[in-house]
C-alpha cells in the first residue's frame, strides 16, 4: 500500500491532541488542611515531577469520607483518577454507614500502600455492644 505525502501530512496535524496527557485527579475525601491534605499535595508534587505529568488535587470532605469516595468511584475508568482512600473510606464506612453508594472492595482497584494508620473503634465499658454488628445494628 503506498502512503500518500496528503496522508502522512494530513495524520500529523493529529499528533498534538495525541500528545496532550490529561493531568491525574487526585480526589481527597476530607477538607484542606488535615493530615489526609498534606499527605496528598505532598504526594501530588513529589509524583507530578517523576511522571513529568500534571496532578491536581480535588479535595472532596464531608459525610465521613464517602462523598469524596463515591465521586472516585464514579470518575471514568480511563486512569486519570486516584483517590487517597483510608481506613475510615475503604474500612469503617462500610460498617458505620447505610447503604453506601460505592461497593468498598468491587470498585477500586488498590495501587500503592502510601501509610500505615491504626485505627480504634471503641465503646464504654457498660455498652452491650461488643463487635461492629453489635454496634451497627
Amino acid at each position: 500500500m503506498l502512503i500518500s505525502r496528503r496522508f502522512v501530512l494530513a495524520s500529523s496535524l493529529a499528533a498534538p491532541a495525541l500528545a496532550q496527557v490529561a493531568p491525574l485527579r487526585l480526589i481527597v475525601p476530607a477538607p484542606p488542611g488535615g493530615s489526609t491534605d498534606i499527605l496528598a499535595r505532598s504526594l501530588a508534587e513529589r509524583a507530578s515531577m517523576a511522571l513529568n505529568q500534571a496532578i491536581t488535587v480535588d479535595n472532596r470532605g464531608g459525610a465521613g469520607g464517602i462523598i469524596g469516595t463515591e465521586a472516585a468511584s464514579r470518575a471514568p475508568p480511563d486512569g486519570n483518577t486516584l483517590i487517597l482512600g483510608h481506613n475510615q473510606t475503604h474500612a469503617s464506612n462500610q460498617w458505620m454507614a447505610r447503604n453506601l453508594p460505592y461497593h468498598v472492595i468491587d470498585s477500586f482497584v488498590p495501587v500503592a500502600r502510601l501509610a500505615s494508620v491504626h485505627h480504634a473503634t471503641v465503646v464504654p465499658a457498660t455498652s452491650r455492644a461488643s463487635t461492629m454488628a453489635e454496634l451497627t445494628n
